[in-house]
Formats: structure tokens, sequence, C-alpha cells
């Protein structure tokens, strides 16, 4: 069953009189999009272009307002923001006006004169387009239309040139100094005889390597010079070096760096072993390695099952 409209006069009126959308006075009398389309309709009311209420909803004085802000040239997004209208209206209007259509883009700059004038002055043509309100590219565009590219500076002879080289002692202070580009100073030097190569960038000093036991304590824990390089954050190839320095040879095994923990009085190992039953357990009280705790007891007179067995309860 069709939602009934109770006051078509009032949905007439707010859509003719008041400019309200359809989607808006049917939230107003809850009813659908359809109803108030049908109602409409059989009224016979004459339906508004899509987009918005027409040319004449809109105030006199505003209607001024905006297009005077056309005719200055503000730009559309701006009038958008200032006037709450849609880029198709302003449009609208100022043809209603009669007013010439924009380029696409935006108003472009004109006053040719006005930009040689600037240009004279020393403005830069980025400073023009910003006084202007135009594209940085187009000012440079007439500019060059006018004849006044970039100059051309003149490059000394080749003799004052690598004395000026030989002073400064870089291309790029001698580019800056004559104000030239650094391709045409290097091309002058190599002409004038002067060997220039491209210098490579200077190393960075890097983190400093730890010293040489540290160093070769670190790849004992970690193994690899990969993972030593990775936890110092330095080179594979600094590491290698500095290893190689404190005595280390590539795919030998690393030399021990120092004693380790102290181990207690053999009669206190041999009371420990005793107690704990195993060498791993003795270890692992200790914080040494095994091997060195099974030579401990055996140099202690302590009997030690091999590896693998069990030791006798």
């Amino acid at each position: 069953m069709r939602a009934r409209i109770e006051d078509p006069q009032k949905v007439v009126r707010l859509y003719q009189k008041e400019g309200w959308s359809i989607r808006r006075i049917a939230g107003e009398v809850g009813v659908s999009h359809a109803a108030v389309h049908r109602l409409l309709s059989s009224r016979r009311v004459e339906r508004r272009p899509v987009g918005g209420p027409a040319g004449p909803t809109i105030a006199e004085e505003r209607r001024q307002e905006l297009l005077q802000a056309y005719q200055d040239g503000m730009p559309l997004h701006e009038m958008r923001a200032v006037f709450r209208v849609s880029d198709k209206t302003v449009k609208r209007l100022a043809e209603e006006a009669g007013l010439p259509a924009r380029e696409r883009g935006g108003p472009r700059v004109h006053d040719w004169e006005q930009i040689e004038q600037l240009h004279a002055q020393g403005w830069p043509s980025d400073a023009i387009a910003v006084l202007l309100g135009a594209a940085e590219g187009h000012v440079r565009h007439i500019l060059r239309e006018l004849g006044h590219g970039r100059e051309v500076v003149e490059l000394p002879d080749g003799e004052a040139l690598k004395a000026l080289y030989a002073e400064l002692g870089s291309v790029a202070k001698v580019a800056a100094r004559l104000g030239a580009a650094r391709g045409r100073v290097r091309d002058g030097l190599v002409a004038a005889g002067l060997d220039i190569r491209v210098r490579p960038p200077k190393p960075g000093p890097g983190r400093p390597l730890p010293d040489g036991p540290t160093l070769l304590g670190l790849y004992e824990r970690l193994g690899t010079l990969a993972a030593v390089a990775a936890e110092l954050r330095i080179d594979r190839e600094r590491v290698r070096e500095g290893l190689v320095a404190a005595g280390w040879t590539p795919g030998r095994p690393p030399i021990p760096t120092r004693e380790g923990r102290p181990l207690p009085e053999p009669a206190a190992l041999a009371g420990l072993y005793g107690e704990l039953g195993s060498v791993a357990k003795v270890a692992a009280e200790l914080r040494v390695s095994r091997d060195r705790v099974r030579e401990a007891l055996e140099a202690a007179g302590v009997e030690v099952p091999e590896r693998g067995l069990a030791r006798a309860s």
C-alpha cells in the first residue's frame, strides 16, 4: 500500500517556493522519494534541473557578489567555499550574465608587458607567478617568447679556468663562482688539458670496531661474520679485517680470548659433581663449558663416564 501525502499543497510549496530538494521533502513529510515524484508529476509541477535549485533562488545581492568575484578572477575552488555553490552553478550564472567562459585550468595571464617589466626589475619567474596569480611555467613561457631565455655565461680561457680550479679546488665551487653549469665548467677544464674525474663520495668514518679480543669473543659466541656484522651494524669486510688483525685465520675456529669463569677447588668441584650427578648439570650451575668441567674433574681424579653413558648410581 502506497504512503499517502496528507498535505500535497505543502509539498508543492516546499518544492516551488522554498526550493527544497525532493529528498528533503520526502524526509519532512515521511514518505518515499517516489511518492514525492508522483505527486509533483500529477500536479504538473515543472521540475528543476538535477543539481539543486535554479538560479532565481539565489538572492540578487549574492548573485552580484558571485559574478564580481568571477570577473576578478577568483578560482572556482575558492568560489565553491565562499559562496557554497557548485562549479556548474557558477558557470551557468556567468553564462546568463554574458561573461566570457574561462579557459580550462583557470584564468591565464596575458599582460606580457607587465611580466617583462617585473623581469627587468630583477623579479624571478616564480615570484612573478605568485604576484600575478599565474602558473610559473606560463610566466617562463612568456619570458622565453619575449627573448628572455637563460643567459649563457661565457667561460674564461683555459689557463684562467685552470687557475680558478686550482684556487677553489672543485668544479662545483668554480661553477658557483662563475654562475655557470657544472657540466660546462668540467668540459672547459677537460678541453684545457686538465684530467677531471668524478670523485667517489668520501666514505664516512662508520661505527668503530671493538678491540681485537672483544671482536674475537663476539665471533666465538655468534659463529659467523654475518651475525657479528649484524650485531655491530658494520659491514662484513670491516669485521673480517678486524678479526684477521686480531689473529683470526679465515676458515678456522676462532682463537679463545679468555680463560672464562674460574672453577672451584678440585674438592669443591668433586662435591658438586657428586651432588648434581652429571657434568652437564655442573656446567650449567657454574655457567662454564662441559669440557672444562670434565677436564677439571679428571685432573682431580674423579672418574667421569664417557659421553652418552649414564653415571653408575
